[in-house]
Formats: structure tokens, C-alpha cells, sequence
């Protein structure tokens, strides 16, 4: 059991990546699934996406709470040139309001 296991996950971890940003180079519909025509979310041009697999041409990506399959020659691992600065990141939790003092 433990040979069938190492196995599946020898031939699954060459097609995983870790985690990786890229950015569409042009409009793109990232398919539900790949060689089908079940479009999971519109991908504007330049939108920021999370790669979570790589296929042969294909990549399946992480944008916002959507997943789907785009064609790799559709991606870039640089952000556009003309992609404004991000704004800083918000604090996770922002502190607290001190309670007002006791008296008496």
C-alpha cells in the first residue's frame, strides 16, 4: 500500500507548483475543466492570479474565489507595465478601541 502511495504521489508532484503569481497577458475565459467549453470566470487582461497547476499547455489558476484552466502562453510571471502601484496591505486586525477609564 505504501509503494501504491508513493507512486501516485511521485507521478502527481511533478505537475504541482508551489504556489506562484502570474498575470493574464490578454483576455482569457479560464475553463472549468480543460478541452471543454465550460467557462469558470472571465479573465480581464493583466488580472493577478495564483498558478496552482501546470500542464503541458495548459495552467489551472486561483483568481479571487474562481478556479479554472487557461492556456500557459496566456500568462506571464512579470505584472504589466502599466499596472498601478497596490495600495499597502490593510492590517488583519485593526487594534481596538481603548475603553474609556473608570472613575469611582
Amino acid at each position: 500500500m505504501r509503494r501504491v502511495a508513493f507512486l501516485l504521489f511521485a507521478l502527481v508532484l511533478p505537475g504541482v507548483a508551489a504556489a506562484e503569481d502570474a498575470w493574464t497577458t490578454r483576455a482569457v475565459d479560464a475553463l472549468r475543466w480543460p478541452g471543454q467549453e465550460v467557462v469558470s470566470v472571465r479573465l480581464e487582461a493583466g488580472s493577478r492570479v495564483v498558478v496552482v497547476v501546470r500542464d503541458d499547455t495548459m495552467v489551472r489558476v486561483r483568481h479571487e474565489a474562481d478556479y479554472g484552466w487557461v492556456p500557459l502562453d496566456a500568462l506571464s510571471a512579470e505584472p504589466p507595465a502599466d499596472l498601478p502601484p497596490e495600495a499597502p496591505a490593510a492590517p488583519d486586525d485593526p487594534p481596538a478601541e481603548e475603553a474609556p477609564a473608570r472613575t469611582g
